[in-house]
């Protein structure tokens, strides 16, 4: 499992980072650069719980990348592509483990369903889920080799040898051929079980999204009618799942129908693909749902009271809140920088106090966080205040 090098951890250590010229950071992108390779790698081998510890670990030190990046020696198109590709290849990551998860145990459902001599669900799971699966995740391969190709390009630039994130492509290539491997015979088993018994083919959990897509804070459902060997299981629980991820619950009521509300929030923009599952039994087909990108409006107030700094603003939206979002402060001083982060209340809302010496500051607030599908913003201008002596 990798771990990242203490200066992710150590905000003495970031402070220091953060005044060190390109040669100095080196090192450290050196390192973050090859430790994708471990998560594709324990995900190959399906060592899941590993992968997600180690993205986690990933997750920190990219955060803090697209922090230091600003003192590397590029130009600010760079930076910005920089910071998208390692948006995306997060994103990546974190899909190949949910999906990988997901994949491995329709392994565990056919010999369930093997065992209970149900050939229906065998041949469900090997063409709806499996197939819906693997192409996703051949999808994400195809995506994860253009951000790793790119981000090697950046690594080039300031001299960092990207060889360990490119080797990582190769063991990514290596789980799709291998899930290929094994999808292939499912559908092969499933083939022979459906000549050599009759079935009766008939949906048994329907599911359709309306909208099919939005912006943040648009209201979704996700309705559908579920009916099982011709009983209507009435109060059946009824699981929303988006990107491999249990999303909502709900229920059937009397005639089988379910209505599942959703609410666009923390989803990153793009193409997310929902399913619905009731007990053993899945929604064919995979749906896709579009989330699109908006504009935000980030505010910053800021007042000096004694000793105490004040600050406060609000992150909104094509006019919606936008609540438990992260906002990074960024407060300068004469010798001195130091970065906190909040997080907005449900009213979009966030606030700051600390302590200040005597002396001249400027303050910047930056919303900046690819899981939202709300676009990168920063308070207007940057707020000079100083505290007499």
């Amino acid at each position: 499992m990798w771990k990242g090098p203490e200066f992710f951890k150590n905000p003495i250590a970031l402070k220091q980072i953060s005044q060190e010229k390109t040669a100095d950071l080196q090192p450290l992108m050196q390192d973050f650069l090859g430790s994708s390779g471990t998560i594709v790698l324990n995900v190959r081998l399906k060592n899941f719980e590993d992968a997600q510890e180690d993205l986690a670990e990933y997750r920190r030190a990219a955060s803090q990348f697209d922090r230091l990046v600003i003192n590397l020696d590029m130009s600010e198109s760079e930076i910005g592509e920089f910071r998208k590709n390692n948006a995306d290849n997060l994103r990546n990551l974190e899909e190949l483990i949910n999906d990988s998860v997901a994949f491995d145990e329709l392994n565990r459902l056919e010999i369930q369903y093997q065992n209970e001599d149900n050939p229906a669900m065998m041949y469900s799971i090997a063409y709806e889920g499996g197939e819906a699966l693997r192409e996703k995740i051949t999808q994400e391969f195809a995506q994860y080799q253009n951000n790793t190709a790119a981000m090697a390009k950046t690594g080039r630039t300031i001299e960092v040898d990207p060889a360990p994130m490119e080797s990582s492509v190769d063991h990514f290539a290596d789980h799709v051929s291998e899930i290929t491997g094994v999808q292939e015979e499912r559908v092969g088993r499933a083939s022979e079980t459906a000549a050599q018994t009759q079935i009766v083919f008939r949906e048994e959990l329907t599911l359709v999204t309306h909208p099919p897509g939005g912006i943040y804070g648009d209201e979704m459902h996700a309705t559908g009618m579920y009916s099982h060997t011709g009983d209507i299981p009435t109060g059946e629980p009824v699981t929303l799942y988006i990107d491999s991820r249990e999303f909502a619950v709900s229920a059937c009521n009397t005639t089988g129908e379910y209505d599942i509300p959703f609410t666009i929030r923390q989803m990153y923009a793009g193409t997310h693909l929902a399913y619905t599952r009731a007990g053993k039994v899945f929604s064919p087909p995979i749906i896709p749902i579009s989330v699109n990108s908006t504009a935000g409006v980030l505010t910053l107030n800021v007042s000096v009271m004694g000793s105490t700094l004040f600050s406060s603003g609000r992150l909104t939206t094509e006019c919606r809140d936008v609540s438990d979002a992260p906002i990074t402060l960024y407060l300068r001083g004469t010798d001195n920088e130091t970065q906190t982060t909040v997080y907005t209340d449900s009213s979009g809302t966030y606030s700051y106090e600390t302590e200040v010496n005597p002396g001249d500051y400027t303050i910047q607030s930056v919303f900046s966080d690819p899981s939202f599908p709300v676009n990168e913003c920063r308070s207007g201008g940057i707020c000079r205040l100083s505290r007499p002596k």
